[in-house]
Parts: C-alpha cells; sequence; structure tokens
C-alpha cells in the first residue's frame, strides 16, 4: 500500500510540473500541449531507467559506498588492537605525552626536596632540582596497498572494500601487538631477568629448531614468582603471557586438583586462561624468540617474523603491570577511488605504536625462556 500511495503522489506531482511545463511551453513558443507533455513524459521514463539506476547503484552496476568512513574504521583498529591482543591492557598508557604522533616525550621530576628539622643555619643554601626526560620514538606500521579493480566492485557479491580492510587491520593490530612484546623483552639481563625452563626434556616446539629443550613445569612458574618477591615486585597485577605451546606444558603438568583451581579464574573477556602462583596467565600463538641460552648478557630476542635458529629457545614474558608502557599514536586509513592505473581503488591501513619497560634496571619485567637438557 505504501508503495501504491508513493506512485499516485509522484503522478500527481508529475502532472502538475507538466501541466504547468507545457502551458509556458505553449505561450512562449507556441508549442502543442500535447507535444510538450509527450516530450516531457519520454525524458521522464528514460531518466527511470538509466539516470535513477547510476544514481542508485553506480556505474550501472552494484552498488558500492564510494567514500569510505574513515572514522569508523579508525574506531575499530583501535577496538580490536585492544580486543584481541588483551594483554596490552595491562600496562601503562602514555597516548597523552605523544609529541607530533612522532614520539613520546615525558617530564619526570628530579629528586624531591630535602627536609631540615629545626633549622638554625641562615642563609640556606638552595639546591636546584635536576629533571630528566624520557624520550622513545613511535613505530610505524603499515600495509602494503590492496587494489580492487572496479569489475570486481561491480561484479562480485559482497562488499570486497569492506573485506580488503578488514583483512589489513586485523593483519595489521596483530603484527604490531607481536613487535610490542619483543620490544619489552628484548635486552633483558640474562642473570636477574630470566629463568629457563627444568621439566623432561621434549623435541622442538618450532620449526628451525634442533635437538631437546626443557618442558615448561609449574616450578618454573614459581621460580619466576619468587625471583619477583625476591626483587619487592608489587603482588598484584601481575601478568605472565605464554607461547601456545608452552602453555600446554605447563597445564599438563598440573595435578587434576591444580588445574581445577586453577581454571576457576578462566575470564574469556579478560583474556585470563587462569591464576598460578599469583599471575594472572595468558595465551598467544607466539610470543618471544630467543638466541641460546645465557647467564651473562643480555637477552637477544630473534626480530619480528624471523626464522628460527637450530639452538634458538621459545619464550614467555611475565611482568607487573605498572612495570611497561605502551602509546598509541594515530591510526590512517589510506584509500583511492578510481585510480585510473588501477582501473579501481586502492586501500591500505597505517597506525603508529611503541612502548618501554619504564624502569632503567628492568624491574618487574622478566622472561621465562626453554632451557636446554645437560649433556
Amino acid at each position: 500500500m505504501k508503495s501504491v500511495g508513493k506512485f499516485l503522489v509522484s503522478f500527481i506531482a508529475w502532472l502538475l510540473i507538466a501541466s504547468y511545463a507545457s502551458k509556458q511551453a505553449f505561450v512562449k513558443f507556441g508549442m502543442s500541449p500535447m507535444v510538450s507533455i509527450g516530450a516531457l513524459l519520454i525524458v521522464t521514463m528514460i531518466l527511470a531507467a538509466f539516470g535513477g539506476k547510476k544514481i542508485a547503484d553506480g556505474e550501472f552496476g552494484p552498488a558500492r559506498m564510494e567514500t569510505t568512513n574513515v572514522v569508523q574504521w579508525a574506531r575499530l583498529i583501535i577496538e580490536h588492537f585492544f580486543k584481541d591482543n588483551k594483554f596490552l591492557n595491562y600496562c601503562v598508557r602514555a597516548d597523552e605525552f605523544v609529541v607530533h604522533n612522532t614520539a613520546v616525550v615525558i617530564p619526570n621530576p628530579g629528586s624531591l626536596p630535602t627536609v631540615i628539622k629545626n633549622n638554625v643555619s641562615f642563609p640556606m643554601v638552595a639546591v636546584q632540582r635536576t629533571d630528566n626526560i624520557v624520550m622513545y620514538a613511535l613505530n610505524t606500521y603499515v600495509t602494503v596497498p590492496t587494489f580492487i579493480t572496479l569489475d570486481e566492485l561491480d561484479a562480485i557479491s559482497y562488499d570486497k572494500s569492506e573485506s580488503v580492510y578488514n583483512d589489513h587491520f586485523k593483519t595489521l593490530v596483530q603484527t604490531a601487538a607481536d613487535d610490542q612484546v619483543i620490544n619489552w623483552a628484548n635486552g633483558l639481563p640474562g642473570a636477574t631477568n630470566v629463568v629457563y625452563t627444568t621439566g623432561p626434556a621434549t623435541g622442538m616446539l618450532e620449526t628451525g629448531q634442533m635437538g631437546n629443550r626443557n618442558t615448561c613445569q609449574y616450578q618454573d612458574v614459581k621460580a619466576l614468582q619468587r625471583l619477583m618477591n625476591k626483587n619487592n615486585v608489587p603482588m598484584d597485577n601481575r601478568i605472565l603471557l605464554m607461547e601456545a605451546n608452552m602453555y600446554d606444558q605447563l597445564t599438563d603438568s598440573l595435578s587434576a586438583t591444580a588445574y581445577r583451581d586453577f581454571s576457576r579464574e578462566y575470564d574469556a573477556k579478560t583474556g585470563a586462561m587462569g591464576n598460578l602462583f599469583g599471575f594472572t596467565i595468558m595465551t598467544r600463538s607466539s610470543v618471544i624468540t630467543a638466541t641460546a641460552g645465557l647467564t651473562t648478557g643480555n637477552l637477544a630476542l630473534n626480530a619480528l617474523n624471523a626464522a628460527l635458529g637450530a639452538t634458538d629457545n621459545v619464550g614467555c614474558l611475565a611482568w607487573q603491570k605498572q612495570s611497561l608502557e605502551l602509546a598509541m599514536g594515530s591510526v590512517h586509513l589510506f584509500s583511492r577511488e578510481n585510480d585510473p592505473l588501477y582501473t579501481g581503488d586502492i586501500k591500505n591501513v597505517r597506525i603508529k605504536a611503541g612502548g618501554r619497560v619504564r624502569r632503567a634496571d628492568n624491574l618487574g619485567v622478566y622472561a621465562l625462556m626453554q632451557g636446554t637438557p645437560a649433556g
């Protein structure tokens, strides 16, 4: 009924316009009203058959969005950065200190003033406070552009532009999060901030490794707890981000009763798999990998997406929330539509992000690495 009503209203409006136009054409040009109405009818039919379709569907093909909702996609990227990488919620955010979308600059106050009780010595000596500045650059992560031809946009039955953007931002946030873990863990002192697994020997976990490694046992997590306690690290908000295979080894080492207690803390919303020795345990397909074990020197991590060497070890990262920092810069969605060189649209995504271990002595940040069996 609504369609019939709209048609009648449109038809009456068309008659009124046609009547007025035909009268004006007769007065000014002496054109017969029937001829004028006939001409208007032909023009209206042409517009209805072709012009309306072009406006609705775009270039006579399937409907597609000609402009990208940049604000909406940027918001989705930020949401997924923390939704799909929940461990990033367990650190201090420094977004407010990002300068010119390039670096983080944080003023650090110097030492506190000295208090003198019942002072009798005048004049007192004024002491200048020396402030420090923490500064580090943000990294730039950008996807290689994808182009979508006009034929694809016109022919396919789903929104390929949306599908392409989904692929780009999911891959981008995953890669940036992987790199942030490496950034936090790289260079940890081997003698004080690295614990090695001590369980029974097992074969390689990842392609490229050779020989046996010690499995991860609950005693190794206990060793992390003991190290943190000894260093007076706050007992709340301790996180252990575990590589998936090492997590399986850990849970296999638990008794049925211990596993039941551990898994009571499971929370899909926060990403927590359970709680053990004061650590909220979280998992990830990969966390960090490094060269052979060390008792001196600093942990040398493999770069993002680097292939593992024969003696390399897989590892996990443990920290207290106040020990790590993350800063997010801008999110950019790039889209060039109707590009003549590609006869279609070109799209990609870029984000800026960075972070640091907040203390110079690395207090509160530890690596749990695969150990190598003796002999």
